[in-house]
């Protein structure tokens, strides 16, 4: 799901499409948090998610929310056009 400044990906999607790549799910994706691209939140009994719940076409599902901005995106799409 894309909203102005983020895009909510399905966490088993993802890890589908790094597995199938060669990449390990876990490395990567802390990665993106340690360098501040994807969002966590602190549960209650005090540990750390990296994943959320967001309803997508009305289903709930748990997705890594990533700080990517629409703006970014059409000047990349143009670039490839070009």
């Amino acid at each position: 799901k894309i909203e102005p400044n983020r895009v909510f990906i399905i966490g088993s999607v993802l890890k589908e499409a790094l597995a199938k790549n060669g990449f390990v799910y876990t490395t990567c994706v802390r990665g993106f948090r340690d360098r501040g691209l994807i969002d966590t939140e602190d549960s209650s009994e005090g540990t750390t998610r990296i994943l959320v719940a967001k309803s997508i076409r009305g289903v709930i599902v748990r997705c890594l929310e990533a700080h990517i901005s629409l703006s970014v995106m059409e000047e990349s799409e143009e670039d490839f056009l070009c």
